[in-house]
């Protein structure tokens, strides 16, 4: 080999060798009363809030808007990759509509439907991306506007889940009806992990 090739082959390579590694973003965690939840174990969380759910037809007109309470019944936990969540029940009470999707002025529910699951972004603002949320419109009679599924990707805040209408849209597959979330969800821990947030430490 050219000694003059060899020799610039060993200054790269040591070059190289005392370049210094750059270091992982450390991932984000749920913390509990400012302390992170040690892997392996998990939280129950309970939620309480208010939600305004909006549907438009593939089209863009609004076909119904809910607005209710909601409490929820989920998991949070961390892994070597990060934090993660579990939606186990979810209920929506007290809800008002309008207008209705319903023929002759029929009263429509609307319906949770989990598990989802969730994962925690690596940066502030942190992002709680849940996967696999479905929610089901029924009418009492005739035609209903089905069941929306999809991604809603809330901030998390100080013990709480803000939801915009920009942070996620689910779809009913067979029409194509747009649906999407607002509002806020208290994140309420069991005695002695009463504050839930998200940090890195």
């Amino acid at each position: 080999m050219n000694k003059k090739l060899l020799t610039s082959l060993v200054v790269a390579i040591a070059a190289f060798a005392a370049t210094p590694a750059i270091a992982q973003a450390e991932p984000s965690q749920w913390l509990s009363e400012g302390k992170p939840i040690p892997i392996g174990e998990s939280v129950n969380v309970t939620t309480l809030g208010k939600l305004t759910i909006t549907v438009r037809s593939a089209t863009g007109p609004i076909i119904a808007r809910f607005k209710c309470v909601v409490s929820d019944l989920e998991t949070v936990s961390n892994t070597a990759n990060g934090g993660v969540d579990e939606m186990k029940e979810i209920n929506l009470t007290g809800c008002t509509v309008s207008p209705t999707p319903c023929a002759e002025g029929g009263i429509p529910t609307i319906t949770g439907i989990p598990p989802w699951t969730s994962s925690l972004g690596n940066t502030e603002p942190f992002i709680d991306t849940w996967s696999g949320v479905k929610f089901e419109v029924k009418c009492p009679t005739g035609a209903s506007p089905g069941t929306f599924t999809g991604t809603l990707t809330p901030e998390v805040g100080k013990s709480v889940l803000k939801f915009t209408t920009k942070r996620g849209m689910l779809t009913e597959p067979v029409s194509g009806d747009k649906m999407v979330v607002a509002g806020g969800d208290k994140l309420i821990g069991p005695p002695g992990d009463k504050k839930i947030t998200a940090g890195i430490v």
